[in-house]
């Protein structure tokens, strides 16, 4: 996960042999998200330590309400008033 940036199955398996196997992995009744977790959080502290990190978020929303007649709902949703539309 760490190679590719991605936590897809799909994408981070070689072959369906080892696709196979993660799920097992993960479907273990002994493997625990908390534990999974812990893991991840304590390697991401140790790369980070000592390091300046910039953390950015985007909370912008695409207002599309304007052109609600000219526009296929599908695929738009709603934003926080549960009646504007906007687009994912």
């Amino acid at each position: 996960m760490e190679k590719h940036q991605s936590v897809s199955i799909r994408q981070i398996s070689k072959n369906r042999a080892e696709q196979v196997g993660y799920y097992r992995f993960l479907e273990n009744k002994n493997v625990r998200v908390g534990e999974l977790v812990r893991s991840l959080s304590d390697q991401c502290l140790l790369q980070v330590e000592g390091k300046h990190i910039l953390a950015i978020s985007d909370s912008s929303e695409i207002n599309l309400q304007s052109h609600a007649g000219r526009l296929k709902t599908e695929g738009l949703g709603v934003v926080g008033n549960n009646f504007v539309r906007h687009m994912w």
